[in-house]
């Protein structure tokens, strides 16, 4: 009985310290335990440093690293890599949020030339731009997400790639959107 007691004397001692050390008020911070930890000193990237391997605070990325997003896949920005494309890339699952992000990546960048609706009648159209084709057309549906992925990616005939403007991930969403316009239509 002796023990438990003061078991708990020591519960509640270690308490009371916590209390007072984690404020429960936000305007006052915390106290900091151990500040050389919170506040290490900032190094320039390519100030030298006798700690680190060549004297060099900026260290190149371990063998094998990939940036976060990005694919390892590469494809040839030519039919037959559309082709390639078609059989291997498989869209992502869904997240919340991606229909919204989906329509808002298509407004921007597909809707100029496309039209909100898919048709091929977007505002570049009604200047004068060859009309692309429509994205409710059989060709278009019968489409794998791979080759459309592909088309986004690389271009075909007159549309641009979007590689440099799209990151991999909108362009799923894109893919996404479109497919959610073909839906509705059918």
């Amino acid at each position: 009985m002796r023990t438990l007691n003061l078991l708990l004397a020591l519960v509640l001692l270690g308490m009371i310290a916590a209390h007072a050390v984690v404020r429960p008020s936000p305007e006052q911070p915390n106290v900091d335990v151990m500040p050389e930890m919170v506040h290490s000193p900032a190094a320039e990237p390519y100030a030298a440093s006798p700690l680190l391997a060549n004297n060099q605070v900026l260290q190149p990325p371990p063998p094998g690293v990939v940036a976060r997003g990005v694919s390892l896949e590469r494809f040839e920005a030519n039919p037959a890599g559309a082709e390639r494309a078609a059989a291997a890339l498989v869209a992502p699952p869904a997240e919340d949020g991606d229909a919204a992000r989906g329509a808002s990546v298509y407004a921007t960048f597909c809707t100029p030339c496309h039209g909100a609706d898919g048709l091929g009648q977007g505002p570049v159209v009604a200047r004068g731009f060859p009309a692309p084709p429509s994205l409710l057309a059989p060709k278009a549906t019968d489409m794998k997400d791979g080759h459309l992925f592909h088309i986004i990616t690389y271009g075909q005939m007159n549309m641009p790639g979007y590689a440099g403007q799209i990151g991999e991930r909108d362009r799923w969403r894109a893919i996404a959107h479109v497919r959610a316009l073909q839906r509705s239509t059918r």
